[in-house]
């Protein structure tokens, strides 16, 4: 079989596409035709999964240390160097874990409290959390600052560590918080 590439970013997306293929395939009683399988290939939208939010800042949910290496692999592959992470991270994840893929790809680090997290790790623990891996860091008050100062500093920024990150900067509540 042949299948146009995902409109989702990333090789990690092509492999979930495959997976999906594979299981759609494996299905009995359906019958889910080819050309359905390809626009659901090419018209995929994933807000928050290596999405651009302007020029040089990009965002990405991922939480966990799969998800920072796919996203690692992306961002040497593709982003403007030198590369600044913003950060936000909720209290269950493993800081030093998440980071470990991004080493040797990004140059700074602002850490940022997840404002739509009850759970999250106040910017000054995240930073203690982080500051083992080695990569200069910074403590900012707000998501809004530490864009204004990635946005100073030359090469690309990514938004990154939490699902919630995705509703801090859209503005949408966490779910513990909507009426």
């Amino acid at each position: 079989f042949h299948y146009p590439l995902p409109s989702l970013i990333g090789d990690h997306q092509i492999i979930n596409a495959a997976t999906a293929i594979v299981s759609i395939k494996q299905l009995e009683n359906f019958d889910i035709s080819q050309k359905n399988i390809e626009r659901g290939i090419t018209s995929s939208i994933w807000p928050g999964r290596i999405e651009k939010i302007s020029e040089g800042l990009w965002l990405d949910s991922a939480h966990n240390q799969s998800g920072a290496t796919s996203l690692s692999h992306w961002a040497r592959e593709n982003l403007a160097q030198p590369i600044s992470l913003i950060l936000g991270m909720t209290k269950n994840r493993n800081v030093e874990m998440f980071l470990a893929p991004f080493k040797d790809v990004v140059v700074h680090v602002f850490c940022v409290q997840v404002k739509s997290e009850p759970s999250s790790y106040s910017a000054e623990k995240l930073a203690e959390l982080a500051a083992p891996i080695g990569i200069p860091l910074a403590i900012c008050s707000s998501l809004d600052e530490a864009i204004k100062l990635a946005k100073q500093r030359e090469g690309d920024a990514i938004i990154t560590g939490s699902l919630f990150l995705v509703g801090d900067l859209h503005g949408v509540p966490s779910p513990a918080r909507r009426p």
